[in-house]
């Protein structure tokens, strides 16, 4: 019969249809930063993602490690965007100052 093989999927569809991604920002509150979708972008990608870290606003902290590189970057605390030929070993950069 065609009937009960229908009705599974056309119920599997409903079900998945009302599933939330992972990525979805039903999960932020309204005043999340770009940061903090940043961050559930990368918990999306998977293990070995880089997950930025955020301040209390929701924006991004001035220097971003990658902890399985070792390395860390000056960022533009608003965009996330790297500034150039700040990349250097773990604790040897000092966004501050830049």
């Amino acid at each position: 019969m065609k009937v009960p093989g229908v009705c599974l999927t056309l119920c599997s569809l409903l079900t998945l249809s009302r599933a939330v991604p992972l990525n979805s920002t039903n999960l932020l509150p309204k005043h999340a930063g770009l940061c903090e979708y940043a961050r559930l972008q990368c918990y999306h990608d998977g293990i070995g993602a880089f997950c930025p870290t955020c301040d209390t606003n929701g924006n991004f902290l001035p220097q971003q490690c990658w902890p399985s590189s070792g390395y860390c970057w000056c960022v533009d605390v608003l965009s996330g965007e790297e500034i150039p030929n700040t990349q250097s070993p773990l604790g040897s950069i000092n966004c501050a100052a830049e």
